[in-house]
């Protein structure tokens, strides 16, 4: 990117805010554009935190100076008369301005605070799973991207995305704290133990001179199996590194990976290569555990009501009641805790009756396809989601539930 902006383009105020995305401070400070496009938003903001700052500064400067100059003792000359103790009106100016300034700032962090964790509807999630030292991404579909290791890659782990899609990361610990870091996405989150924390991104299209796998980029393309990824190479690409950026041991430093952005329908293609068609669907696999362990109490048939809260009012519901007042929202965590710990979170108008079930009787894995048939049959769910849990193809038609 270019250091230097053409003043006269700033037209309109936008033009001029856009501005301060780009140029020589902001590839100062951030190395180079957001390669997301909720990313700018944390640029803009960036941005005009150190604008701010600077104009303040200056300012101050300007004013502490005038006043050394100007209110200077001389040698010669009357003493200079002591100041007064109070002004009312210079008091609450210099505290009532700044607080405005103050205002500013934190709402439009926490609506760029929510902007990031609220993924669309639609978005693709992709569980992330943080252990020592290494990173795990596990697709809709079940699937994982293969260890690079043995493959003579540089890099312990590359995990593809869609370009132009939006997608969600759910991320947990296998053991201590970690923090998954895309710094060029603008994303940070903790990965903690036995908690669900969510980002989600979108990238931005691939750019005309985007570089093109070939077989030492993705040594997948000249494995045994090079015939299944022979549509791998010549396709257009980006990568992006992924940091822990929370000292999790002797190895933090080490604990890299890279996400790669290719085109959306390759990524379809590279997922479907990668997935074990001879492993039940994630949603299949959780409905064998519905119809073994829970089935009893909870209903899949939309408005049928059972001793347990439907299913199909469930996941993705963005307000779930609870008994003693409150909602909920059907998510990841809800789930956990409510399987994990029932009483915790009771669905209103239903008993707490319902056995907690821990690791040792429902694994995290059980537990996970069990969230998948769950998004299959919610209704709050949207199809292009349903099929990435039932590995349907976008051209043929969702089975019944």
């Amino acid at each position: 990117m270019s250091g230097s902006t053409d003043i006269q383009a700033f037209d309109t105020p936008g033009a001029f805010l856009a501005s301060m995305t780009d140029g020589f401070w902001h590839n100062l400070w951030f190395r180079a554009p957001a390669g997301t496009k909720n990313g700018e938003a944390t640029d803009w903001m960036g941005m005009w935190l150190w604008w701010f700052c600077v104009a303040w500064f200056v300012v101050l400067m300007a004013i502490m100076f005038y006043f050394v100059i100007r209110y200077r003792r001389s040698r010669v000359g009357p003493v200079a008369p002591a100041s007064s103790a109070h002004n009312t009106p210079i008091e609450l100016a210099w505290t009532v301005i700044p607080s405005l300034f103050l205002v500013f700032m934190f709402f439009k962090g926490f609506w760029g605070y929510i902007d990031n964790i609220v993924a669309p509807a639609h978005a693709t999630e992709i569980k992330v799973e943080a252990a020592k030292w290494s990173w795990r991404f596990i697709y809709p579909t079940g699937a994982e991207s293969r260890s690079t290791k043995e493959l003579g890659s540089a890099f312990q782990r590359v995990f593809y995305v869609p370009e132009g899609k939006p997608v969600q990361l759910r991320i947990k610990s296998a053991d201590v704290m970690h923090a998954l870091w895309i710094p060029d996405f603008r994303i940070k989150a903790d990965a903690l133990p036995n908690r669900y924390t969510t980002l989600w991104f979108e990238s931005k299209p691939l750019p005309a001179d985007a570089p093109k796998l070939n077989a030492e980029v993705d040594p997948l393309i000249k494995t045994a199996a090079k015939d299944k990824f022979k549509f791998l190479d010549g396709v257009p690409y980006q990568d992006h590194w992924l940091f822990c950026a929370e000292y999790c041991g002797e190895a933090h430093s080490e604990m890299a990976a890279t996400v790669r952005v290719v085109p959306a329908d390759i990524y379809k293609k590279w997922l479907d290569a990668i997935t074990d068609k001879s492993d039940l669907a994630p949603a299949e696999y959780g409905k064998t555990i519905y119809q073994a362990q829970c089935s009893s109490c909870h209903s899949v048939e939309e408005g049928k009501t059972n001793t347990g809260p439907n299913w199909t009012e469930l996941w993705g519901n963005p307000s779930i009641p609870l008994a003693g007042g409150g909602t909920a929202v059907g998510d990841a965590n809800y789930v956990r805790d409510s399987v994990r710990n029932p009483a915790a979170k009771i669905h209103a108008g239903f008993p707490n009756s319902m056995t907690p079930f821990p690791a040792a009787s429902l694994s995290d894995d059980q537990l996970e396809a069990i969230m998948a048939y769950m998004k299959y049959v919610s209704k709050f769910t949207t199809q292009e989601v349903k099929d990435e849990v039932m590995r349907v193809p976008a051209t043929d038609a969702a089975p019944a539930k």
